[in-house]
């Protein structure tokens, strides 16, 4: 495929990267609707609020596990 020389044309954007993984059966789908596979999610490049909610989210599961365990074992 001819690409415009300001294109990066190292890779077609639509091709999924060769480190992730891609359900053969799905990669239509996924080309449809997305423009490829999933990727992966980089925290550090969130908003600060978004990575603020998500480590309030996480510290709570650890709590309530953390809180679980407790009540399993110490109960009275």
């Amino acid at each position: 495929m001819k690409y415009h020389q300001t294109v990066n044309h190292q890779h077609d954007p639509l091709d999924p990267p060769h480190e992730v993984w891609v359900d053969e059966q799905l990669l239509p789908l996924q080309r449809i609707e997305g423009g490829g596979p999933p990727k992966k999610v980089i925290l550090s490049q969130m908003p600060k609020w978004l990575r603020m909610f998500f480590l309030f989210v996480m510290g709570s599961f650890l709590l309530m596990g953390a809180f679980g365990v407790y009540m399993t074992f110490f109960r009275s």
